[in-house]
């Protein structure tokens, strides 16, 4: 990512390592004069310094010695824990396109650039594991709910042996369910609750926006002002 300022900075933001005084100060300088259209990784670091962030080596997740004891959202002690693979988020430099080998161009560099940490035992408390538990169950049944719609759709289709217009409303029903799983899934996800992603070495882990309590056990990183 080019800010066109501070190649410390850009090397922070990516690491997920912390900010020094002139980091910082380049970072607050750029988070207010520099125009998006003008730096095309601006709307990215203007999240990650406004909000706040965490950077933190990917051997302390991968074997930690001492758990975090509390959720990034929320600050509160962690009723469970789960291990998932944490990804980064590559820059595809392939061009944009409609047809099908474009696409499979850009998937494939995005796979090849791609690195994942290992995240053993990550925190969540109450209200985090509540979100994932009822993002996952009513992703579930909106999906599989809608498979047996259109399949039900199907058979009465093949019974009746004749179009039927009363099968039209069931039919978008079953698509749209099924279509609209993905969005209580991507909000019970645990990227979504831990706010991490890797960065682009697989060497730390960057959290954006942790609750102060979480930033406390990394002396001299940002906590977000207003976690949610």
């Amino acid at each position: 990512m080019a800010t066109g300022r501070s190649p410390a900075l850009a090397k922070a933001v990516h690491d997920g390592t912390d900010l020094d005084a002139e980091t910082s100060d380049a970072a607050g300088t750029i988070a207010r004069d520099v125009p998006c259209w003008q730096d095309p990784g601006y709307s990215r670091l203007r999240r990650v310094v406004m909000s706040g962030f965490v950077g933190i080596p990917a051997e302390e997740l991968t074997h930690p010695a001492v758990p975090l004891p509390v959720c990034v959202r929320h600050g509160a002690p962690a009723t469970r824990r789960v291990t998932f693979a944490v990804k980064s988020r590559p820059e595809v430099s392939t061009p944009r396109g409609g047809n099908g080998a474009v696409m499979t161009a850009r998937l494939g560099e995005w796979a090849r650039k791609t690195r994942v940490v290992r995240a053993d035992g990550w925190p969540l408390c109450v209200r985090c594991a509540a979100v994932r538990a009822a993002g996952l169950v009513l992703a579930n049944v909106m999906f599989w709910g809608g498979l047996l719609l259109l399949a039900g759709v199907v058979v009465v289709r093949i019974s009746a042996g004749a179009p039927d217009t009363g099968l039209v409303l069931p039919m978008l029903t079953g698509m749209a369910a099924v279509l609209g799983s993905v969005v209580p899934f991507v909000w019970g996800s645990l990227p979504r609750l831990t706010r991490t992603h890797a960065s682009p070495d697989a060497a730390s882990v960057l959290v954006e926006r942790p609750h102060p309590a979480f930033a406390a056990r990394w002396p001299g990183s940002k906590s977000a002002d207003r976690p949610e």
